[in-house]
């Protein structure tokens, strides 16, 4: 159960990092 709990809160950080990367996909293209 903490195992799934620690993964619960990890997932968040996981997401918030999601945009990041989409933001960056553009400049590869612009190269």
């Amino acid at each position: 159960m903490y195992k799934l709990k620690d993964g619960l809160n990890k997932l968040p950080d996981g997401l918030n990092k999601l945009p990041d990367g989409l933001n960056k996909l553009p400049d590869g293209e612009n190269y």
